[in-house]
């Protein structure tokens, strides 16, 4: 029976199905050989017969086996999908508690700041950009987590290192100040006036994320940053990034896998483990370089180093260089109060803009008004922005669409390029992203 069982071990079948197969093999040999006695003893076997009655001892063994070979397939098949399922929802399950749990800081600072009477409205108003702007920073954060190829897309900007260092700090001041941490920075041998070509915003993400790391994490009272750019001949600045702290810093087994996602080492300190991650993935975007070392102050120290391009070789990407005025523009989304601001913001900067607040009222206007450019929200009543997209060039319109999106994952982004949208943009829209957008669709400027 064991050296039968063998016989089927290329099949996939578990031990339970295999010995069903030698049960039914044996039974099917067994029935054979009996009516070959049977058969023989009443009035002799032809060749023919005898052939006849040893069919159903090699069909009913391999039927049997084929048979159960699929059932068995079809079972794993179905605990395969049910198990991705659960793993599915798992993972949706996480990334909204991580949503939460890194929005509720900011949202909750933003309503104490308000029902503050001891802040003073200006002061008031600088935080509560400063919130406003670290929570999209989250959001962008989720993005580079959900879809690691649109981090790739981002584009090399102007911009001043230091001036991105001393904002990022600002920000955090209230965050170190709540965890008594005190934070010093040194731009060393920089004077920090000239201004490059290079991925500030991915800069600015990572000094966000370790700072914040080091003040939720590290357990020291001191953070040390360092910046230093030396100008070659060419004009490219060569640009290092320290960061430290005096905390307790990293045990030597924990140092590769805390840039791993969700990962928080042996803090016991709230957070979502997805900072250093995140770190990681912008330093690949900014074709840098980041190392891990324990600190002169006794705690953990991330030393950055990256490239910068002269902004004399390309000028002409500044923002300040164009102007966004007399551009006809048509600007969709349902949000009331995002519309409003959105279309006083581009009537200060010139533009002769027309708000609508949904897909279908929008293509109505199209119809009868000539526009320079079509700026729309994705998730929206009646007509979604997909579907608006799509009616715009059934239409035969060809002017630029660009997206507006909020979204943290990146696979309706293609549906939407499908659909025949130009670009995208984050909201909220600013002068700075909308120019640099047009830039990189070779806008025909009016």
């Amino acid at each position: 029976m064991f050296h039968f069982l063998k016989f089927f071990n290329f099949f996939s079948l578990s031990r339970k199905s295999k010995i069903y197969v030698g049960l039914i093999s044996l039974i099917s040999v067994g029935l054979s050989c009996l009516a070959t006695v049977i058969m023989a003893a009443a009035k002799g076997l032809t060749f023919e017969l005898e052939i006849a009655i040893l069919v159903p001892a090699l069909v009913a063994p391999t039927v049997s086996t084929v048979l159960l070979v699929i059932v068995e397939s079809l079972a794993q098949t179905k605990e395969k999908l049910n198990l991705a399922e659960k793993r599915f929802l798992q993972q949706q399950k996480e990334v909204f508690s991580l949503i939460g749990h890194e929005l509720r800081t900011p949202i909750a600072a933003i309503s104490m700041l308000g029902q503050d009477e001891d802040t003073g409205p200006e002061n008031a108003r600088q935080q509560m950009a400063e919130l406003a702007y670290n929570t999209l920073l989250i959001l962008e954060d989720f993005r580079v987590v959900l879809a690691p190829e649109q981090a790739l897309e981002i584009k090399e900007q102007p911009g001043n290192p230091v001036i991105i260092i001393k904002q990022v700090l600002s920000s955090l001041s209230n965050l170190a100040k709540m965890n008594s941490i005190k934070v010093q920075f040194n731009s060393k041998n920089y004077e920090g006036d000239e201004e490059f070509i290079f991925h500030g915003r991915s800069f600015r993400q990572i000094i966000t994320n370790l700072v914040k790391n080091a003040v939720i994490h590290s357990g020291g009272k001191n953070i040390y940053l360092e910046f230093d750019c030396e100008i070659d001949a060419n004009g490219y600045g060569l640009s290092t990034l320290k960061v430290e702290d005096d905390g307790v810093g990293i045990p030597e087994g924990m140092r590769e896998l805390v840039f791993e996602a969700h990962n928080q080492g042996k803090t016991g300190a709230d957070g979502s483990g997805l900072g250093l991650f995140i770190v990681k993935e912008l330093v690949a975007v900014m074709n840098g370089n980041l190392e891990y070392s324990s600190s002169k102050y006794g705690g953990a120290c991330f030393l950055l180093e990256f490239s910068m391009k002269p902004s004399e070789a390309q000028i002409h990407l500044k923002s300040d260089q164009q102007s966004l005025a007399g551009i006809k523009l048509l600007f969709v989304d349902d949000d009331k109060l995002l519309r409003v601001l959105t279309e006083k913001l581009l009537l200060k900067l010139g533009v002769k803009v027309k708000s609508c607040e949904n897909g279908q009222r929008a293509l109505e206007v199209v119809q009868q008004e000539d526009f320079d450019l079509v700026v729309t929200d994705l998730n929206m009543p009646e007509i979604d922005g997909v579907e608006f997209a799509r009616s715009l060039r059934n239409l035969g319109v060809t002017i630029p669409i660009i997206g507006l999106t909020a979204a943290l994952g990146g696979e309706e982004l293609e549906v939407w390029r499908n659909a025949g949208a130009n670009a995208f943009i984050s909201k909220p829209v600013t002068k700075e992203n909308l120019i640099n957008t047009l830039k990189s669709i070779d806008f025909n400027w009016p």
